[in-house]
C-alpha cells in the first residue's frame, strides 16, 4: 500500500511536491525537514519554484522534479534495499566495522589505528 504524501497547507512548493510525489510509480520515502528541504530516500535534498517550475538542486544547477524522480528514484530504492539487507545480515552479531579505531591502518597489516588526542566521540 501506497503512503500519501500530504503537504503542508499554503506552501507552494510542498504542495506541487505533494503533487508530483503522490503520481510517481515508485514508492520512495520522501520526509519535509523545512521550506524547501526534503530527505527523498536517503538523499537531502532542496527543492524551489523557479520559473513557475519545481526544481531540485542537484550538484551546480537545478533539475526539473519531471526528471529528477526518475532518475534518482529507482537508485534511492536500491540504496534503502541495500540498507535494509545489510541491516538483516548483521543481525545481532557484533562484527567490528572496517571504520572502526580497531582496523589496521592502510598499508600496515600490524599496526592498529588509534584516535589522536583530544579527540571527541558522539
Amino acid at each position: 500500500m501506497r503512503i500519501k504524501y500530504i503537504p503542508v497547507k499554503g506552501d507552494k512548493t510542498d504542495e506541487r511536491m505533494a503533487v508530483y510525489m503522490n503520481n510517481f510509480d515508485l514508492d520512495v520515502p520522501m520526509v519535509r525537514t523545512g521550506e524547501g528541504n526534503y530527505v527523498f530516500g536517503t538523499r537531502k535534498i532542496f527543492a524551489k519554484i523557479m520559473n513557475e517550475k519545481l526544481v531540485i538542486r542537484v550538484g551546480g544547477g537545478f533539475m526539473l522534479i519531471e526528471e529528477f524522480l526518475p532518475t534518482y528514484g529507482q537508485q534511492e530504492l536500491d540504496k534503502i534495499q541495500q540498507r535494509e539487507n545489510s541491516k538483516l545480515n548483521l543481525g545481532g552479531a557484533n562484527a567490528q566495522s572496517a571504520t572502526s579505531f580497531g582496523s589496521k591502518a592502510p598499508g600496515s597489516p600490524n599496526r592498529r589505528m588509534s584516535p589522536t588526542a583530544g579527540t571527541t566521540f558522539k
